[in-house]
């Protein structure tokens, strides 16, 4: 038997005649000298006794958090001669296109393919967007006219599907009017001012076309010159109270209460 896989150990108290004994080694019986000893740990730069396990998925999302915290974190930066200050990603993106500008092509192409791609999946995004609300006024009708035809009680659907506003061509759809019953007494006013301005507009065009005839008699034209301009004045902080909203959805809601029956069509 080789004596590198059958050491020999010493002679031992109780040996018979002190003769060398030979350390039976093998499958299962490690040598004496390598085995793990009674209280002592077989890896002591290991885990502490009693450290909690750590869930790799948590640590995950700990890293992309702080990824995301660096990656919008505010930094000051050199716009035109002045000091703005916009997030890392900006300055990043500022440093990408700085260097294709000046003929990198490795950039210019990342630059290139990089835009389209965020417009490919943007335009996806808007049809995506559109189908659904096309989809929300279609069954939204279907319950209106359900209801209609059971002689149920006016339904109130948030948004209501007439006010929404489809821009094809864009891609958008805006909603003009409330969006769920908590603006339902903000839009009633807003609506009260549009249907007022309308309503003085059409009494100030009918006092100037009044006032452009003939046959007036001078105290019946200076009663009606004194109506118009107050009138004006009426319509002028109807607009302004209502400055905020643009006047293309001005309009827009007024035709839409016009045909709602709340207005003179």
């Amino acid at each position: 038997m080789d004596g590198r896989d059958t050491p020999l150990t010493q002679p031992q108290p109780g040996d018979v005649d002190g003769a060398m004994q030979v350390e039976k080694v093998g499958y299962g019986r490690p040598p004496v000298r390598t085995r793990y000893q009674p209280g002592r740990s077989g890896n002591p730069a290991g885990r502490p006794k009693g450290a909690r396990n750590r869930s790799p998925a948590r640590e995950v999302e700990r890293a992309r958090e702080t990824a995301l915290a660096e990656v919008y974190r505010e930094v000051r930066a050199t716009d035109g001669g002045r000091t703005i200050v916009i997030t890392m990603l900006q300055a990043i993106w500022r440093a990408v296109i700085a260097k294709a500008a000046k003929g990198d092509f490795r950039s210019i192409k990342y630059v290139i393919d990089k835009a389209g791609e965020i417009e490919k999946e943007k335009a996806a995004q808007l049809v995506t967007n559109l189908k659904a609300a096309v989809e929300y006024q279609k069954r939204a009708y279907i319950e209106i006219e359900r209801h209609e035809a059971a002689g149920a009680e006016l339904l109130e659907i948030y948004p209501h599907p007439d006010d929404m506003r489809f821009d094809f061509d864009r891609g958008i759809v805006d909603i003009i009017g409330p969006r769920e019953p908590e603006e339902r007494e903000i839009w009633d006013q807003i609506d009260a001012i549009i249907l007022m301005e309308d309503g003085t507009v059409a009494e100030i065009e009918r006092l100037e076309r009044t006032l452009e005839g003939s046959g007036l008699e001078p105290e019946e034209a200076r009663s009606l010159c004194e109506r118009l301009e107050i009138m004006k004045r009426v319509q002028k902080r109807l607009t302004n109270s209502n400055a905020s909203m643009p006047p293309e959805d001005k309009a827009w809601r007024l035709r839409r209460l016009k045909k709602a029956g709340r207005g003179k069509a």
